[in-house]
C-alpha cells in the first residue's frame, strides 16, 4: 500500500510517472514496472535522437521559396513565398540565408545591381527562353554588374535564364558583368586568401550588348576566392572582353559544357584562369583546386589562356602553384565570327 500511495501522488503526468518508474522508486521492480521502465526508455531514446537530428539538419533543408512573376500578377507586398512579388530586387530582400528567389516568365527590367547582402541565395528562372533580365540604361550598371556577390563564406547560384544587354548606342546601358563574384577583402588581399564563396552558374544564356562598339566586357568574374566556382551549360555571345574571368580562383573550377560565341576583332581569351602575384610580386595566389576546362565550343579569335604568376603591378612575379589542370575536349573554330 505505502509503494501503491507513493506512485498514485506522482502517476498525474507522463513526466511524473517517468520520474516514479526511472528515479523515485526503481527498487519497487516487477515485471511490469520492469516493461514500463523497457518502454518508456525506448520512448524518451526516440525523443533524443530524433532531437538530435534536428539539430543536425541543414539550415538548407528549411530554405524558402521566394516568388517573383511579372506584374500585374506579381506585387511587392508580404514576403514572397505565397504570393509572388514582382521585382527581383524586392524578393531579394525578402529572401533569407539559404533561400531560393524562383523567377518567372517575362523580361524583367533591372535599375540597379542585384546584391544579396550577407546571406546565400539561389536565383532560378524558368529557362533562357522564357526568363530575362537586362538593364534599364542606368549608369550604376557599367560596373556593377547583373549579379553582384560579395560576401565572405557564402553561397550563389544562378540558373535557368537569360541575362542581356542593351543596345550600346543607349548611352548608360553598358552591362560589364552579368555576375561579379568576389568576396570583400582587404586591399591587397593576403596570399593565399583566407576569403571566400561559391558560385554556381549553370544554364544561362548571356547576350552581350549589341551596336557598335559593343560594351559588355565580362559574363562572369570571380577573384580571389577560396571557395567553388562552376560555369556549365551556359551560352555566351557578344561579349567583347574575357568571356569567364578568374583570377586568384584559389578554390576547385569547373568550365564544361557551354557555348562561348566572341567577335573575332575583340581583345582577351575566352576562359582566362588567372594567379596573380601579390603588390610585392614576390607571394604568388597559388591555387590549390583542381581547375577542369573541358567540352566547351567556342568560336573567337582566342581560346583558353592559364597564367601563373600573372604581376599584380608591372613585370612577371613569382611563378605561381597551379593544382590540378584538366584542359581537354574544347572544340576552338577562329574561322567564324559573331
Amino acid at each position: 500500500m505505502e509503494g501503491q500511495a507513493y506512485r498514485s501522488s506522482y502517476e498525474t503526468s507522463g513526466y511524473e510517472r517517468c520520474y516514479y518508474l526511472l528515479v523515485a522508486r526503481p527498487d519497487r521492480s516487477t515485471d511490469h514496472h520492469s516493461n514500463q521502465r523497457q518502454a518508456v526508455l525506448k520512448s524518451l531514446l526516440g525523443v533524443l535522437v530524433a532531437s538530435f537530428a534536428l539539430a543536425l539538419t541543414p539550415a538548407s533543408a528549411f530554405a524558402v521559396d521566394r516568388l517573383v512573376e511579372e506584374a500585374p500578377t506579381g506585387v511587392d507586398a508580404g514576403d514572397c513565398s505565397v504570393s509572388p512579388c514582382a521585382t527581383i530586387a524586392y524578393a531579394t530582400g525578402q529572401a533569407v540565408s539559404g533561400d531560393r528567389v524562383l523567377i518567372g516568365n517575362g523580361t524583367f527590367v533591372q535599375t540597379d545591381a542585384i546584391r544579396p547582402v550577407d546571406k546565400s541565395v539561389e536565383y532560378i528562372g524558368n529557362g533562357p527562353a522564357n526568363t530575362v533580365l537586362t538593364a534599364n540604361g542606368a549608369n550604376n550598371f557599367l560596373q556593377a554588374g547583373m549579379f553582384r556577390f560579395q560576401w565572405n563564406n557564402r553561397d550563389y547560384a544562378v540558373k535557368n535564364m537569360t541575362i542581356q544587354g542593351l543596345p550600346s548606342t543607349n548611352a548608360g546601358s553598358a552591362l560589364r558583368y552579368a555576375v561579379y563574384a568576389q568576396p570583400t577583402h582587404p586591399t591587397p588581399a593576403p596570399t593565399p586568401s583566407t576569403y571566400g564563396l561559391d558560385l554556381v552558374f549553370d544554364n544561362v544564356q548571356v547576350i552581350g550588348n549589341t551596336g557598335s562598339p559593343a560594351k559588355t566586357e565580362i559574363a562572369v568574374y570571380t577573384a580571389v576566392s577560396t571557395g567553388t566556382a562552376s560555369v556549365t551549360n551556359s551560352t555566351i555571345t557578344n561579349v567583347i572582353g574575357n568571356s569567364l574571368l578568374f583570377e586568384q580562383q584559389q578554390g576547385a573550377l569547373t568550365v564544361s559544357g557551354n557555348t562561348i560565341v566572341k567577335p573575332l576583332s575583340s581583345s582577351g581569351a575566352v576562359v582566362a584562369v588567372m594567379a596573380h602575384a601579390d603588390a610585392s610580386n614576390a607571394n604568388p595566389y597559388n591555387i590549390t583546386g583542381a581547375q577542369t576546362i573541358t567540352n566547351n565550343t567556342i568560336t573567337a579569335g582566342a581560346g583558353v589562356m592559364v597564367l601563373a604568376g600573372w604581376p599584380y603591378t608591372t613585370g612577371f612575379g613569382t611563378s605561381a602553384v597551379l593544382g590540378g589542370l584538366t584542359i581537354s575536349g574544347n572544340s576552338v573554330d577562329k574561322t567564324t565570327s559573331s
